[in-house]
């Protein structure tokens, strides 16, 4: 190669610049090692409590990539989080600047969110937490764990540490509901992502355990504490402090499920771990401390001399160990007070409260703690009749949690209730219209404060809870607007109205938005089996632990029931976590869910015809309340309860029911049954159909409250039969009216507005327990009861004649063809589903009512049993559902939320009308009312006079005993009554 001078020294040149480049490079390089390495030491010496070091180190790289020409973003920002996190641990004030200036920079770099940025809020939200600015924390954390659901990240230790602030800052507030949401969140994410040994996770399972004893769910409290306890275990002695603590907390669960012996067990054991110890003054005061919590146990026992006597060795201890004067020593007070109080000593009692409040107040001025003993005051003055003192401290301590921002005004339901109540005890005494005046408002705070709870309550049993609860207020309250006297004031009669809806099936109206807002929200196939997937795996769960309550006689505290119990804790705690993210990424299912607004009365008449009248029923212990809505009116009834109406229920039921299910049938026992029956029902009627008798349209729609549900208003008389043993000669309430169902006004409006989701295939009919080609002995008397699990054999002639009527519309599928897989493989897709079958009703637990279909033999196996609970999981899209079968329409009491059987389990899944049974049936005379009714449906009859016009007919075409209530009335319409088109 020929090169001159000059191409030689620009070669030259060239080479040696490169190499200083690259020289360059390096260097550059080994720099940027060094100072991400920095950072990497800042975090682990904050982590192993060298703050210093870790402030210098961070700094350093922080200053380096701040003045670096081509720094990237993304080292900038690791260090501002780090010297931010540093500064925190210093206290230094300008660590707030440095987490935001981080969080920024972390947006730029992934503006739908990350994993840094979730760390740097979640230090953030810290500093402001701890800076008292509490709701700029709660912000800042929401948003950040919002961000994590979107990019769908919330599985990690940011997600968790997020959900502790946000609980712990809903706990401060008084949310307990929330906070409960949000620590079970972080309790599911922290065991699967970080284990059980994890601090966090650790700290998560303390803090439930709070919130389940702060709304009475001991028994899951017990289930956090036993894991809690096995976990310390495995890293701590026996004999260690915190041992000693969880072994209190294991007695205060055992207490409140009143397990005494196993509490005073737990605590003795607390007591000891203590003894063993030198005696030195912080022991004597744990000693101390451990009488008390024995005397307690005593206490809730009304141990009374017992539980004083154990007080009082506290009040020993604490005299020891120098604490009369400590705020500690409140809490010994406290326990004299309330013993003081059970033994009605109530000068002596808040002459302790006092002192309690003494040591305290100087510590921590009039906070929360101060409040609660106020009410215990309060309570006391009430107990003495002194309502004016005891209205005074309950507005002490209602005043207090006014004057904090930080308090959640929701927490006062329960002392705005026990205020308005001595208000309206107060007003008993006086007269005093000012003072009614007053308990209405307050019973109004109380009532706006629990709805509130409730409607941001995202765990059944929270929420189950809290309807409890409404039970309670809802007659009080309504109590006080009827003697108010101006029930029609329009402001009055909403309130009363939207208490009485409350009153009524909240669960089952929540969950069928809950229901629809996957159905119409355009949720992924795959999200919803996911949700329905832990439904079922709940059930079986839940189905396993029945098992071996009532069939092994395990008792619930044993530990294989406690496993079991921990696991459907664990999976309802997986579905809450799911749905919170459905919401996050789903707008419209949020919107959905949140759409379950109290139907008002004007928007309910706009859908009553003319020949409609929709009472609403509301028992209290002292009045029947019926609301009775008509197209163009409404009027409040109040009836005075003269007599023990859930006597009369029961009595009319047996007088219906028992002669024709008795094996010994004698003339005697029916005329004794026909009296009974006869008296209690004209009973009934006086008191909840003659005070309403001239309101009243043809077409009765009942909204029936409690045990109101079980009975059969057609067979209602007005005046008692000249010739009893004639049922032809009945004033039965049916001759005059149609009669309908539903569980809620509310529920009512859902389903009687127009839905473009009912199925386009007919008719699906099942007769699991008859033969195709079986004829029965049609002069057969009414004999045979679908009460057994054995053949049916009306019930094949039954479809066969439905089928008939339809000109043979009906998909029809016999004995073994009409199975559980079938029904469920096929069920969505029909607009009328017929179950002629045998079914039952637990009045114990409503979802383990079933319907049973055909197996391989007629032995009583579970796999044919459908049961409600696995019915509320499925998906109708049915207008109708007929279930001939018994007693589909009863099932388990709830407070506040009626009936849980069969029939509210298919409504919940998509049905909008439902024929149902009231108890068991017979054979014959359930095919003739079904003959009857689908050929009133084929001429156009609306459900419900296509009911009336079938049982009316089966009267008047049998004789004698045959035309007996008990084989017609037992069949209801619920829900939309339109007809079938």
């Amino acid at each position: 190669m020929n090169m001159n001078l000059r191409e030689f020294w620009l070669l030259i040149l060239a080479i040696s610049l490169s190499s200083a480049l690259l020289y360059s490079q390096k260097k550059v390089n080994t720099r940027l090692n060094d100072h991400l390495q920095l950072i990497s030491q800042s975090d682990s010496f904050y982590t192993v409590g060298l703050d210093s070091l870790a402030e210098i180190a961070a700094r350093k790289s922080y200053v380096y990539f701040s003045n670096a020409r081509k720094s990237k973003l993304i080292h900038k920002a690791k260090a501002a989080r780090s010297l931010g996190i540093a500064l925190k641990s210093l206290k230094d004030s300008a660590s707030i600047k440095y987490l935001e200036e981080s969080v920024g920079l972390f947006k730029k770099i992934h503006p739908s969110g990350s994993l840094d940025e979730a760390n740097c809020i979640y230090h953030l939200a810290g500093l402001y937490y701890n800076k008292k600015e509490k709701l700029r924390a709660d912000s800042i954390a929401l948003a950040g764990w919002k961000m994590l659901c979107h990019v769908q990240q919330e599985n990690s230790r940011e997600g968790v540490r997020l959900l502790k602030i946000l609980g712990s800052f809903q706990t401060k507030k008084g949310q307990h509901n929330l906070a409960f949401d949000y620590f079970s969140k972080a309790l599911m994410i922290a065991k699967e992502k970080l284990g059980v040994n994890d601090n966090d996770y650790l700290d998560v399972l303390r803090k439930l355990t709070k919130m389940h004893f702060y709304y009475g769910n001991f028994n899951q409290a017990l289930l956090t504490t036993n894991e809690l306890f096995e976990l310390e275990l495995k890293n701590l002695s026996i004999d260690h402090h915190e041992i000693a603590l969880t072994y209190q907390t294991l007695s205060d669960c055992e207490r409140e499920l009143n397990h005494y012996d196993n509490a005073l067990q737990h605590q003795f054991k607390s007591l000891q771990i203590f003894l063993d110890k030198p005696q030195t003054k912080e022991n004597i005061y744990e000693i101390a401390c451990n009488y008390s919590y024995i005397g307690k146990i005593y206490f809730s026992q009304s141990k009374f001399e017992l539980a004083e006597e154990y007080f009082n060795k506290c009040d020993t201890g604490f005299t020891l160990s120098g604490f009369t004067n400590k705020p500690e020593y409140g809490f010994v007070c406290i326990n004299l007070g309330r013993i003081n109080n059970s033994k009605l000593n109530f000068e002596r009692a808040i002459t302790y409260f006092n002192k309690a409040c003494s040591l305290f107040r100087p510590v921590i001025g009039e906070n929360l703690t101060i409040g609660w003993i106020y009410t215990y005051i309060a309570s006391a003055y009430a107990s003495m009749q002194k309502y004016d003192s005891s209205v005074s401290y309950y507005n002490k301590y209602l005043s207090i949690l006014n004057s904090s921002e930080h308090l959640s005004k929701d927490i006062e339901y329960k002392e705005n209730f026990a205020k308005a109540e001595v208000l309206y005890n107060w007003y008993n005494q006086t007269k005093k219209d000012s003072l009614l005046s007053e308990c209405l408002k307050t019973f109004d705070l109380s009532e706006k404060n629990l709805n509130r709870q409730l409607n941001s309550a995202r765990l059944d049993d929270v929420r189950k809870s809290l309807i409890f609860d409404y039970g309670n207020l809802i007659e009080k309250y309504i109590g006080a607007l009827i003697n108010s006297g101006n029930l029609y004031d329009s402001i009055q009669l909403n309130t009363a109205w939207r208490l009485s809806e409350l009153a009524h099936s909240q669960l089952l109206y929540s969950s069928l938005q809950e229901s629809q807002a996957k159905k119409y929200s355009k949720l992924l196939k795959t999200e919803i089996e996911k949700d329905s997937s832990l439904s079922y795996s709940i059930l079986n769960k839940s189905k396993e632990l029945d098992y071996i309550i009532d069939t092994l006689k395990i008792k619930v505290t044993e530990p294989q029931a406690l496993k079991i119990q921990k696991e459907i804790v664990d999976l309802q705690y997986k579905q809450s976590l799911l749905r919170d993210t459905l919401e996050i990424k789903y707008p419209l299912y949020s919107k959905w869910k949140e759409n379950n607004t109290i139907v008002n009365i004007s928007s309910l008449q706009e859908n009553l015809s003319e020949q409609q009248t929709l009472v609403e029923y509301l028992l209290t212990s002292k009045q029947i309340i019926a609301f009775v809505i008509n197209k163009e009116s409404t009027k409040i009834i109040s009836t005075p309860i003269e007599f023990d109406i859930q006597e009369s229920i029961l009595t009319m039921l047996e007088g219906l029911k028992s002669y024709h299910q008795s094996e010994n049938k004698t003339p005697i026992d029916y005329k004794n049954k026909i009296n009974l029956f006869v008296n209690s029902s004209l009973s009934l009627y006086n008191i909840l159909i003659k005070p309403i008798e001239t309101l009243i349209k043809p077409e009765l729609i009942i909204i029936p409250h409690g045990n109101l549900a079980n009975i059969p208003f057609d067979v209602l008389i007005a005046h008692i039969p000249k010739d009893i043993p004639n049922f032809k000669t009945y004033p039965f309430l049916l001759h005059s009216h149609s009669i309908s169902y539903c569980y809620s006004a509310s529920l009512y409006n859902i389903l009687n507005k127009e839905q473009s989701n009912i199925s386009s295939e007919n008719f699906l009919a099942m007769a699991p327990f008859a033969s195709e080609n079986e004829l029965p002995d049609f002069n057969n008397s009414y004999g045979d009861s679908r009460s057994q699990l054995g053949p049916l054999h009306y019930s094949g002639q039954e479809l066969l004649k439905i089928n008939t009527t339809f000109n043979n519309q009906f998909k029809i599928y016999y004995g073994k063809q009409a199975n559980i897989n079938t029904f469920r493989s096929k069920a969505s897709n029909f607009r009328i589903l017929h179950l002629a079958t045998h079914s039952f009703a637990n009045q114990t637990k409503g979802n383990n009512c079933y319907v049973a279909f055909a197996t391989d033999t007629l032995s009583n196996s579970s796999s044919n049993l459908l049961l409600s609970g696995e019915i509320y999981n499925m998906n109708f899209n049915a207008e109708l559902i007929v279930l001939s079968g018994c007693e589909t329409g009863i099932g388990q009491l709830q407070q506040g939320e009626g009936i849980v059987s069969l029939s509210s389990a298919f409504i919940h899944s998509g049905a909008r009308s439902i024929i149902a049974s009231l108890w068991k049936l017979n054979d014959k005379s359930t095919m003739i009312i079904m003959d009857y009714f689908y050929q009133n449906l084929k001429n156009g009859r609306s459900k419900n006079i296509a009911l009336r016009e079938a049982k009316l007919r089966f009267i008047q075409e049998n004789p004698g005993l045959q035309s007996h209530p008990y084989y017609w009335s037992a069949f209801s319409c619920i829900g939309n009554v339109s007809p079938i088109h």
